[in-house]
């Protein structure tokens, strides 16, 4: 078995992972840093809610990985197929090992469809069942909204971390003004499930997202998560977690359904007890980012055991966090700067509008603008970033560029007024 020997390696081409392995090999130069990712297309997955929502083409999330992969990286288009941290080396599912000196973890998380009997063959064979969380299915769900003019609209949000906590009922604001649009909204009931006991975990933006949920007269079930899909009936089988001693099962019929899958951290992760914590996602300290065990190793993006939610904005963010502390650990320091937990949620609630949520780790509003352009208030500027800006911020500012999150603009920001 062949081996090749790194200063650093990156585990993971996606947000997170293409984003470090472009930054680090322009500080330490041409072949010392190795990123891992067998893809040749790069996503730029948050235009996914927009795609399914009818609003924009699947393509315009879509670009070569090479045009974006430095030429001073390495990259071996290959899957991790095991992580050996204490021979500091990483092994390939086509048998070659890649050795480090320092190790940046950024797998992210897979949908976990078994995890739900009956929704991954309801994806493959109904077109009425759908999800903006994949590739493969995400242009199913504008055909199933217009094909829905009786019965139930469902969207279900899941009972396990998920990619942007706010994504499941993205869509369901999109296809209720789709509907509504239409002019079926009278023979329509669109609903929508959750596992938790409000709507967002931030009560500045759960106030505002209320208001919109009882103004267009969408019916919630809370502490609903979903077990079951028997799409051959159309129907949902949730468990009713009020009582999470005692769950009741409950059954729902829908005209159609939007299934936010549970998720989970790949095997690689999962089943490697040194680098995974009792919740099978990588054991960093929240803070520093750095490997609890491990000191060569940092964690980035949505497979870190951090409460945060997970989002691209959050792995923005997390970027300047683990390149600050990975020089300080190769200068044979101690990490000195540490993640606030920052992460973003651009809540479109229509075609033309939306919320800007902006929190912390706590859970606490952290916004970038001045509380008077009232980020947590329906607007179309909201919109506006989500749909324009946001995505070529994220192609030429994240992965490409210097962006690092909004820290020193929100600072930047405060001074001026």
């Amino acid at each position: 078995m062949s081996s090749k020997m790194f200063r650093v390696v990156v585990a993971g081409g996606g947000s997170a992972g293409l984003t470090m392995a472009n930054r680090l090999s322009r500080i330490l130069g041409a072949s010392n840093v190795a990123l891992i990712e067998p893809k040749d297309e790069h996503y730029y997955q948050p235009l996914w809610t927009l795609v399914g929502g009818g609003l924009k083409r699947m393509e315009q999330s879509e670009k070569p990985m090479k045009d974006f992969v430095s030429k001073n990286v390495h990259w071996e288009k290959e899957f991790v197929e095991a992580f050996d941290p204490d021979n500091n080396k990483v092994v390939l599912r086509n048998g070659i090992s890649l050795n480090y000196e320092y190790l940046i973890i950024a797998l992210g998380i897979t949908p976990d469809y078994q995890r739900v009997p009956g929704l991954l063959e309801g994806l493959e064979n109904a077109p009425n069942v759908c999800t903006n969380y994949d590739a493969k299915y995400v242009t199913k769900t504008f055909p199933a909204i217009q094909n829905t003019s009786k019965g139930t609209a469902l969207f279900t949000h899941p009972d396990t971390p998920i990619k942007c906590a706010g994504a499941p009922q993205k869509i369901l604001y999109l296809a209720e003004d789709a509907i509504r649009k239409r002019g079926v909204r009278s023979e329509v009931e669109v609903a929508f499930t959750h596992p938790g006991g409000v709507i967002f975990g931030v009560q500045k933006y759960a106030e505002q997202l209320e208001k919109v949920v009882n103004k267009r007269g969408i019916k919630t079930y809370f502490h609903h998560a979903l077990k079951e899909l028997d799409y051959a009936s159309n129907t949902a089988i949730f468990h009713n977690l009020k009582d999470p001693e005692n769950p009741v099962k409950v059954s729902i019929a829908y005209e159609m359904i939007h299934v936010s899958p549970p998720f989970k951290t790949p095997e690689p992760i999962a089943t490697n007890p040194n680098l995974a914590a009792g919740t099978g996602y990588l054991d960093v300290n929240t803070k520093t980012l750095q490997h609890n065990k491990y000191s060569n190793i940092f964690g980035i993006g949505d497979n870190i055991n951090i409460p945060s939610t997970k989002t691209a904005a959050g792995a923005a963010a997390q970027s300047g966090i683990v390149e600050k502390n990975l020089k300080e650990v190769m200068a044979k320091r101690e990490p000195v700067v540490f993640y606030d937990g920052y992460t973003s949620c651009p809540l479109v609630t229509g075609g033309n509008k939306g919320i800007l949520a902006e929190f912390d780790i706590n859970g606490q509003p952290l916004q970038t603008l001045p509380s008077i352009f009232g980020q947590h208030k329906e607007k179309k500027l909201w919109y506006f970033m989500k749909a324009r800006m946001m995505p070529h911020l994220y192609w030429y500012g994240m992965i490409k560029g210097p962006w690092k999150g909004p820290a020193v603009v929100r600072k930047m920001l405060r001074l001026g007024f």
